[in-house]
């Protein structure tokens, strides 16, 4: 009883060393932290019109390549040369027209004045 005891009490003090160095890093308005987690100008990359081209478009390329590990898995003959150069084809046309579009977008972006 005594072992449970003292180890409630380490995990005690732990958590509450991690409040304290949240609550020290908070300025207490709706702004959040004072030290931000992620710089801005990497915030503004990533949340542009572009970035989240960039990043749907990795996000595309984790669900393909996960859709190509759970098909090799789950299907009875696996996936064969032919049905994964045919996924690969297919999915590498849908990144080119992608990729034409982001950058349509892009020469669009480029000449509108704002």
């Amino acid at each position: 009883m005594v072992a449970i005891w003292r180890r409630t009490d380490a995990i005690l003090r732990r958590m509450d060393a991690i409040t304290r160095r949240v609550a020290c890093s908070y300025d207490g308005t709706d702004g959040g932290l004072l030290r931000p987690v992620v710089s801005s100008g990497m915030r503004e990359r990533l949340t542009s019109d572009l970035g989240v081209y960039v990043l749907s478009g990795l996000f595309s390329l984790v669900v393909f390549l996960g859709a190509l590990g759970v098909l090799s898995v789950t299907l009875p003959s696996g996936l064969g040369r032919r049905r994964t150069a045919g996924l690969v084809v297919g999915y590498l046309l849908f990144i080119a027209v992608y990729t034409v579009a982001w950058y349509i977008y892009a020469g669009i972006d480029a000449r509108e004045q704002i």
